[in-house]
């Protein structure tokens, strides 16, 4: 379309041109050492504008290749943006195989987003397919090197949900080093420990959720008084009553003013004193 407008512009302007210069076409001449060439202005004006449009013909066919390779690439993109949306759609209908068979064919291009990656790797899991999960994983580690730790990320959150701990605990070491002031890295330590039962972890790790902000104060406070409670019981089973009355004076005061914890407390202060 757009060589055509200019096709037509030139001609336009050369039947303009020819018009205006026929009572008078006027008079070139051109040399170089023995050579000269006699002409018209008119003559020399078709030429010029002539040789231009083939300079600009020639300079687009050069660039021919590099659009249709763009092209097509654009084209690629939209059907695996289309196979992706379709499989994202199945996932969440529950038709589960078919949204993994459609983002297996996603991610056989390298143009495949990170996202269907981490898509197909979570929809493996759901199907307790474990060897197709980690197959996904390490695909995306080949082909996506600099999203290495969305990557593991999203495979210590995979691998909380199956409850395979030790797995998950050995890639959150890794993280831990790679990025120790991450907040999905603390987050997810975070419900290790728990899921763990491992309060004295989740005791080393609360002053870090505190700072780093990654809970609220409220939400902070309740996993405080959860660990801290273990805490009051261990230090009555097995301190007596000085052990309990030290560890209590050394718990932070929000999680002091905790009528629950309090009451715990009192309880246990209350059985060792019967004793």
């Amino acid at each position: 379309m757009k060589w055509l407008l200019l096709g037509i512009l030139a001609l336009l302007f050369s039947v303009t041109i020819a018009l205006v210069a026929l009572p008078d076409p006027g008079y070139v001449l051109l040399g170089y050492g023995k050579y000269s060439v006699e002409t018209s202005l008119l003559v020399l004006l078709v030429v010029l504008g002539l040789l231009y449009l083939g300079l600009r013909l020639l300079a687009g066919l050069w660039h021919m290749p590099a659009r249709v390779q763009r092209w097509e690439s654009q084209r690629n993109d939209q059907r695996l943006q289309r196979l992706f949306n379709a499989a994202v759609i199945d996932f969440t209908e529950g038709r589960t195989e078919r949204a993994e068979r459609r983002l297996a064919r996603v991610v056989k291009s390298r143009q495949a987003p990170l996202q269907a990656y981490l898509s197909a790797a979570r929809v493996a899991a759901q199907s307790g397919a474990d060897e197709r999960r980690d197959a996904y994983l390490e695909l995306a580690r080949q082909r996506l090197p600099d999203a290495e730790i969305t990557i593991a990320l999203t495979q210590v959150e995979i691998l909380l949900s199956a409850s395979q701990l030790e797995q998950a605990q050995t890639i959150l070491t890794s993280l831990r080093n790679t990025a120790p002031r991450n907040s999905r890295v603390l987050r997810l330590l975070m419900q290790l420990y728990v899921q763990q039962q491992d309060w004295q972890q989740l005791r080393d790790l609360l002053p870090e959720l505190h700072h780093s902000q990654v809970l609220d104060d409220r939400q902070w406070q309740r996993l405080a008084v959860k660990v801290y409670r273990d805490q009051v019981l261990a230090l009555s089973s097995d301190g007596g009553l000085k052990a309990l009355k030290e560890g209590w004076k050394q718990l932070p005061p929000p999680v002091q003013q905790d009528e629950g914890l309090l009451a715990v407390y009192i309880e246990q202060l209350v059985r060792i004193d019967g004793h």
